[in-house]
């Protein structure tokens, strides 16, 4: 017979304590759990632990069957719903095959997940089993990551500190460029100390560089022409991938503050830089780089730039001779030649006299050398960082580590900086999140005495920060569970934070610390490993319930990457997942990486019940790239001030405008009643639907070449009647769109574009 104690609760969970007691039995010859799920529910298979550099641990669940080691935690489900079994430790399994802990067994009318709980023989005698069951969706998603608007630019004094606004001016790089020889030139006027006080050692003295000229190319080789600190004058570089530098080039310039100067460097037999027409450094190189300029784009004054810019002219000849006396002129080896003399305007093309306009951003007009040119605004104009992130519509602002000294501890020695810093964000409307984790410190004053009872066994980490210390991983079925719970409740009642950011501490790690309980012995004598699944899942409630406890809308905010732990990952609020794959190199095909049916199944949010937003360290994908594929899922990639945050903030606009809950979403997968896509299968599209408000629709190319995207919405399943306006929300460009809702338009490999279709 069985007899146990079965604990069910409100989020899902049910957890079973069970003894097996095999009466009148001389021997149990074979035991099991088996879960049986309807096939149309059994889409996908999620397993736990992950693995940092890969996501095969979330996939489409196997053609046939299926089986496994001993693994804490199964997830089967689909683009809605899913199970998840879990146990803490493989306590009082007797397997013959310890390959066969877990099987996934097919049948015409069942997907069976099967538990192997005993399969060696042995003598009959009471067995003890611990496990549960996590039903999901654990709670719905409103509101998400959308409404949310988070990002990390926490820091103290930022509320004072000047914003000095990016400023650039964007062109395709295709054919305004040839690089096997030709020449760049324009007027500079540097608004920086050219003669900066610098300790030549200062690792941090790369701050001072000034960005110039770039092309970035798509798998990350760059070429740069910039003001470097260390030469006190023009540099150039050519980057082949992401560390290869073919050539290096430098030069010295005695340069003033707001002086105008003609810079200029030529390749083509040999690269050379000229500074006010003179030639001032040279080498033996051919050519730039070997890189295809498909996708590739020029920027001048990409990042820190401070300069005033005029007259921008690039060649396909190598050029010797500048005149400086009036403004250049085009003649046959002129690529581009653009006067920027451009209207007042937060963003516009410019009007060059040969070639296509580039992309201006954030320039205002000023005196140039030859005329009208572009301008930095003057920093008495300039608005601070805090309320630039408002400007853009970041509501939540995450404060990482540093807004302590000491790693995942619970106080800080910055009281009145951290208490100006919450009441400037409340007063622009923000929240402020602060960092807590997963590890204790050894400079942390209770470190001595207590890190032997609460540090997982083995010891695990080793994380390093200034100041000078390392930090262990903690396992919260220990006391420090406590210790984090009452400080969280002190710091947010100090100090009216808004919530948490939790770096991991969801994460339920394997442990044999028996001086906290973990652990567990084998017959053998052996410990064996204990999955802390209730201690992080107790930490996480009470998180949760001290957070709204005091803030009814407080936050949760969860970077849970490789673990979709439910019994604990329920209490977040939101999640943020994908730094597992952030190490690889850039290049490799992004659903190589990470497959559709593995991204359905693990990063969607939609069937787990947690919004989801995905990290993106620009590797191996950059971040436009990342996009392609997550707005397919309705999922942001979480931006940052320099182009992403900003581009995210025209898609938090635009969706407020559109009415984004309103909406019905109709994905890619399941909306072939609604859009017909041309014969490429690489091209992919999903809607948003609002009668009234017309359809947002999301269309990407995720193939491996560039491709033409074919478009057909079904105006009369959508509702669209009379003709049609389509805009690009992103660019703000009109969209050639039918009254029959045709629209085409090239991509680039796993290029996208989001489109609002209307009536006019």
């Amino acid at each position: 017979q069985c007899v146990g104690h079965v604990t069910t609760e409100y989020d899902g969970l049910l957890r079973s304590d069970l003894v097996i007691q095999p009466e009148g039995a001389r021997q149990i010859d074979h035991l099991s759990l088996d879960v049986p799920i309807r096939p149309q529910f059994a889409l996908y298979l999620y397993t736990f632990p992950g693995q940092w550099g890969s996501s095969r641990n979330a996939r489409a669940l196997p053609e046939g069957d299926w089986a496994s080691p001993f693994k804490p935690m199964v997830w089967i489900g689909d683009n809605d719903r899913g199970l998840e079994w879990f146990a803490e430790s493989d306590e009082g399994f007797r397997l013959a095959d310890a390959n066969r802990a877990l099987e996934i067994i097919r049948s015409a009318d069942a997907i069976t997940l099967r538990v192997n709980l005993v399969t060696a023989p042995l003598p009959a005698e009471n067995l003890e089993f611990s496990f549960g069951f996590q039903a999901t969706p654990v709670k719905p998603l409103t509101p998400d990551v959308w409404d949310y608007r988070i990002c990390h630019h926490g820091g103290y004094g930022i509320e004072s500190q000047p914003w000095k606004a990016p400023a650039t001016v964007t062109y395709r790089a295709e054919g305004h460029i040839d690089l096997s020889q030709g020449t760049f030139e324009a007027w500079v006027r540097p608004r920086f100390d050219t003669q900066p006080r610098v300790d030549p050692d200062d690792p941090a003295r790369g701050a001072l560089n000034r960005n110039l000229f770039d092309v970035l190319f798509a798998d990350s080789s760059r070429i740069g022409f910039y003001w470097n600190i260390d030469d006190l004058g023009m540099r150039v570089y050519c980057r082949q991938g992401t560390n290869t530098f073919p050539v290096i080039l430098g030069s010295r310039a005695a340069w003033q503050r707001d002086e105008w100067h003609h810079v200029a460097f030529t390749w083509g037999e040999r690269l050379a830089i000229y500074l006010d027409g003179a030639l001032v450094a040279e080498t033996a190189h051919r050519g730039l780089l070997d890189a295809p300029l498909r996708d590739a784009r020029i920027v001048l004054g990409e990042g820190e730039s401070e300069f005033d810019l005029d007259e921008v002219r690039i060649s396909d000849v190598s050029r010797d001779a500048f005149d400086l006396t009036h403004a250049p002129e085009a003649d046959a080896h002129t690529l581009l030649l653009d006067h920027l003399a451009l209207d007042p305007g937060a963003t516009r093309r410019t009007s060059p006299a040969r070639g296509e306009g580039g992309v201006a951003t954030g320039w205002v007009v000023g005196e140039g050398r030859f005329g009208p040119a572009l301008a930095r605004p003057d920093e008495a104009a300039q608005m601070t960082l805090l309320d630039r992130l408002a400007q853009l519509g970041v509501r939540t602002l995450v404060f990482h580590e540093h807004w302590t000294d000491i790693q995942n501890y619970t106080s800080t020695t910055h009281g009145d900086q951290l208490r100006s810093l919450v009441r400037a964000c409340h007063d622009r409307g923000m929240r402020l999140l602060l960092y807590f984790g997963y590890e204790i410190s050894d400079i942390a004053p209770e470190f001595a005495a207590y890190a032997d009872e609460m540090l997982v066994a083995p010891r695990q980490g080793g994380y390093t920060r200034q100041p000078p210390q390392t930090a262990y991983i903690v396992c919260y079925q220990s006391k420090w569970q406590d210790f984090m719970a009452q400080g969280i409740a002190r710091v947010m009642d100090e100090y009216d934070i808004d919530g948490v950011y939790l770096d991991g501490t969801e994460y339920p790690w394997g442990c044999a610390n028996t001086r906290h309980g973990c652990g567990y012995t084998r017959p053998d004598g052996t410990i064996g490993t204990t999955w802390s699944i209730y201690g992080a899942r107790e930490m996480l409630r009470r998180i949760y319930t001290i957070v709204r406890s005091r803030k009814p809308d407080g936050q949760v905010n969860v970077h849970n990457s490789t673990c979709m732990a439910m019994p604990s990952l329920a209490f977040a609020t939101s999640s943020w997942d994908g730094e597992q794959l952030g190490g690889m190199e850039p290049g490799p095909d992004p659903l190589t990486v990470l497959p559709l049916d593995t991204f359905r199944c693990e990063f969607m949010g939609r069937q787990w019940g947690v919004p989801a937003e995905f990290l993106c360290y620009d590797r191996p994908y950059t971040w436009s790239q990342a996009l392609s594929f997550t707005l397919l899922h309705d999922v942001l990639v979480r931006g940052s001030l320099g182009g992403s945050l900003e581009a995210e903030s025209k898609l938090w606009h635009a969706m407020d405008d559109f009415g984004r809950h309103e909406a019905t979403w109709l994905p890619y997968w399941d909306n072939g009643r609604y859009v017909t896509l041309g014969p490429d299968a690489s091209i992919k599209s999903s809607l948003y639907w609002r009668p009234g408000k017309g359809v947002v629709a999301v269309v990407s190319n995720l193939g491996p070449k560039a491709s033409n995207a074919e478009v057909r919405l079904n105006t009369a399943a959508l509702k669209l009647v009379g003709d049609l306006q389509a805009t690009d929300i992103l660019s703000d460009d009109p969209v050639d769109i039918s009254r029959d809702g045709r629209m085409s338009f090239p991509l680039p490999s796993f290029g996208f574009r989001v489109v609002w279709v209307r009536e006019q």
